[in-house]
């Protein structure tokens, strides 16, 4: 995704990440030079990820990703927690491997949080009944 910035302010605090081109790259489109543009930026692609798919007994969960262009649905793959394969036809690793790897640590990292113990006697010294 292209992303111009027709004035010389830059949204900032957006949370994208952009990666400046070089003032030659910006001076040899001359379409975008006759309309003022002097300074293009690209930003980082972000996955639309629809619902996640746990096989019971079995070590796969599969996430359900929309395409960048909401056409196609891409089915990412994860082997014990780590992403194994994307059916997209991007270059590997891709945009959804990276999200869906982040996605998937932040949701263990909340099941671990979740499952702290509390002591069912309420932290008190354990005594042995009689």
């Amino acid at each position: 995704m292209l992303h111009t910035s027709l004035s010389g302010d830059e949204d900032e605090g957006s949370g994208d990440v952009e990666r400046q081109f070089s003032a030659e790259v910006a001076e040899r489109h001359t379409s975008l030079k006759s309309q003022g543009v002097t300074k293009m930026t690209q930003i980082a692609k972000q996955a639309d990820i629809r619902y996640r798919v746990e096989l019971k007994n079995k070590p796969f969960v599969v996430y359900k990703v929309m395409s960048a262009f909401g056409v196609d649905m891409y089915n990412v793959t994860l082997v014990n927690g780590k992403v194994n394969n994307c059916t997209c036809p991007a270059r590997k690793p891709c945009y959804h491997w990276r999200d869906v790897q982040a996605r998937e640590d932040e949701r263990k990292a909340q099941e671990q949080a979740s499952r702290e113990i509390m002591p069912l006697n309420g932290n008190k010294a354990f005594s042995l009944m009689r």
